[in-house]
């Protein structure tokens, strides 16, 4: 038989009160069915002060959970991770201590400024794993999964190569090849296409040399490189960047 034990302290004072609710429907009490402590008085909470919760610093997780979401918030006693939508929080390599959304199509994190609407902004992961900074539910700036920095005022593509001899690339950013196409010439593609023939680029080399684009491509640029005494000429250093979508 199930048993219920009330027991007061031989030397203790205090009076423990059970008040029936104002309803005419049952209710219940559980407790864990190992040895448990159900404990609330005004010594040790306070719902209108300070309230600590773990104050040992015991390795013990924290939850609350939500009417559809077993974690809506948890805390990880282990590490202080802090978790939203999931039980198991990653510990970052990079950063430490992390606070984890879970994973779905798109997660974020929302700032708003006061109760104005204009000053909403969120960041979060889109469902192209993407790194998306948004204001009103429009993207602004976009880091995507391979690096890229996609915004109207980041470089979409840039390159520094060497026209003489055999041409060749010696650092760039979304550009995959260079094609020699003769003297003063180059054909640059990129790697990731742009999102129309409307970009806007520049092509610089060093001194004496006029220089110009041509032949805009959404997945390619050409270049051409004039000597000033006429015709075309390989120059050491060339360098190209483009903004666009």
């Amino acid at each position: 038989m199930a048993k219920v034990k009330i027991q007061g302290h031989a030397s203790g004072t205090g009076v423990l009160t059970v008040t029936a609710p104002n309803t005419s429907t049952d209710r219940t009490i559980t407790l864990p069915d190992a040895t448990g402590t159900l404990a609330t008085t005004a010594d040790t909470f306070d719902p209108d002060g300070a309230v600590v919760i773990n104050e040992s610093g015991a390795d013990v997780d924290f939850r609350v959970e939500s009417d559809n979401d077993a974690n809506s918030l948890f805390v990880q006693g282990s590490d202080g991770s802090v978790g939203m939508g999931i039980g198991t929080p990653d510990t970052s390599t990079y950063f430490g201590k992390v606070l984890h959304l879970a994973a779905g199509s798109n997660v974020g994190i929302m700032f708003n400024r006061t109760s104005s609407t204009a000053a909403k902004w969120s960041v979060g992961c889109n469902s192209g794993g993407s790194l998306v900074s948004a204001k009103e539910g429009v993207a602004q700036f976009e880091i995507t999964a391979d690096g890229r920095g996609l915004s109207q005022f980041t470089a979409k593509a840039w390159c520094n190569m060497n026209q003489s001899g055999t041409q060749a690339i010696q650092d760039s950013h979304n550009i995959s090849s260079i094609q020699d196409d003769g003297t003063g010439l180059t054909r640059f593609t990129f790697t990731n296409n742009m999102g129309n023939v409307n970009y806007a680029g520049s092509l610089c080399s060093n001194w004496n040399a006029a220089q110009g684009l041509e032949n805009t491509s959404v997945s390619y640029v050409e270049s051409a490189i004039g000597a000033l005494s006429g015709g075309y000429v390989d120059k050491d250093d060339v360098t190209l960047i483009i903004f666009g979508d």
